[in-house]
């Protein structure tokens, strides 16, 4: 499979590391490892998501997380700007206009809660010069001179107000694809009433909001009692989890097809998929149908179970 790494994956999704390395727990992005123990992500799964969610916040969460973040970037800068303005440059001020820039993209953000992405390393230097520290104690914490802290702190001021104009026409696109996406919003909030209600209509129970997948298919192979041969194979197959076996194989006579794999370990990993109410993902099916089929399946399962 196509692959690429957790933190492009996160960076393609707007998502953080952690959130991508959850997504793949719960089967919904395929994985694989690697040369040198390296996790990657299924770069087309990715790409589904990426074009099906694009802008679109993942949750209230992110949403917070996101303004409070907005927050502290801006009493970061506040602060930086003072300490700049102390310090001696060519004529002993920040040029005024680099001033007025810096607090007009300050406000910017302020009104739009946007900002411009700071790496980790700019993020926590400002926050210790927030708390108090100097370039001299920062020198020390992070065992290089007080002109390279104050380099990257510079760097970082300048990466936040380069280019006034770009900023604005920027900033000015994206608040007009607010508004787009609110407009999308609502017509997927409507059809997924009419969805809803066409399921009624044929007795089935209603999604509505996002279809998950089974619990089942974030479950590490190691831990479903597959003997060591079946394990060796999934290995040597990229196949880590159930979710995994679901969708890299379509039915026995893909399994028939592999190397090595006897007819006894074929029958183990169909039984297996049998017993726990399973089925393998269909060719061209996509993931939505192949959820609600699942979920469908273990449903009917508890019921007759119940009877």
């Amino acid at each position: 499979m196509a692959r690429i790494t957790r933190n492009k994956a996160a960076e393609i999704l707007g998502l953080s590391r952690q959130t991508i390395s959850n997504y793949i727990e719960q089967g919904l992005i395929g994985s694989c490892v690697g040369e040198h123990g390296i996790l990657y992500v299924n770069s087309e799964d990715v790409e589904k998501y990426a074009e099906k969610y694009k802008m679109l916040a993942a949750n209230e969460k992110m949403i917070d997380d996101k303004l409070k973040e907005v927050e502290a970037h801006k009493r970061a800068i506040n602060v930086e700007l003072t300490e700049l303005r102390n310090r001696a440059t060519a004529n002993g001020k920040l040029a005024a206009n680099a001033v007025g820039m810096l607090f007009g993209v300050i406000n910017a953000m302020s009104y739009l809660d946007i900002t411009p992405k700071l790496s980790y390393r700019e993020s926590k230097l400002l926050k210790d010069i927030i708390n108090g520290m100097t370039y001299d104690e920062l020198s020390i914490k992070y065992g290089v001179s007080a002109t390279r802290i104050r380099q990257i702190v510079e760097k970082t001021c300048n990466k936040l107000t380069y280019n006034e104009d770009a900023a604005i026409a920027e900033i000015a696109t994206n608040q007009d694809l607010r508004i787009v996406i609110d407009g999308l919003k609502k017509k997927l909030k409507a059809t997924q009433a009419s969805y809803d209600e066409y399921r009624r209509a044929k007795g089935d129970t209603p999604i509505g909001g996002t279809i998950l997948p089974p619990l089942i298919l974030g479950k590490d192979v190691n831990d479903c009692g597959f003997p060591v041969r079946i394990l060796n194979m999934f290995r040597w197959c990229d196949v880590y989890t159930v979710g995994d076996l679901l969708r890299k194989f379509h039915g026995k006579s893909d399994l028939d097809k592999i190397r090595n794999l006897g007819k006894k370990s074929i029958w183990i990993i169909l039984d297996f998929i049998e017993e726990n109410n399973l089925s393998f993902k269909q060719n061209g099916e996509s993931d939505e149908d192949f959820y609600i089929r699942l979920n469908n399946n273990l449903s009917n399962k508890k019921h007759e179970e119940n009877d």
